[in-house]
C-alpha cells in the first residue's frame, strides 16, 4: 500500500529525474512553460490566471481530508521526491 516501500525506488526516481533536461513544478507550473519556452525558443499561448476567476477550487487538502493522513502515509516517498525534485526545477516557485 505503499508505507513500505523500499527506499531504493526512491533513488531510482531520483537518479531517472537527475537525467531530465527540464523538470517542472506543479506548484508554479506557468512560469515554468514560459522560462522552458524562452529556452526553447517557442511562443507559447497561456491564458491569463484570472481569465477563469469565477471558478473557485477547493485545495486538494480540503478535497481529501477525511483521508489525508492515510494518503500522506502511503506516499510519504512521493511526498519526499517531490519535495527533493524543486531543487531540480527550471524556476524555484519559493523566489517568486
Amino acid at each position: 500500500d505503499g508505507k513500505d516501500t523500499d527506499r531504493k525506488h526512491l533513488q531510482t526516481a531520483k537518479d531517472l529525474l537527475r537525467r531530465m533536461t527540464y523538470v517542472l513544478d506543479i506548484e508554479c507550473l506557468e512560469e515554468g512553460m514560459k522560462r522552458m519556452a524562452a529556452e526553447l525558443g517557442i511562443t507559447m499561448n497561456i491564458r491569463p490566471k484570472d481569465a477563469d476567476k469565477n471558478h473557485a477550487h477547493k485545495s486538494p487538502k480540503e478535497r481529501i481530508k477525511y483521508v489525508y493522513q492515510d494518503l500522506k502515509e502511503k506516499n510519504h516517498l512521493d511526498i519526499e521526491l517531490y519535495e527533493w525534485s524543486k531543487s531540480l526545477a527550471l524556476v524555484d516557485c519559493a523566489s517568486l
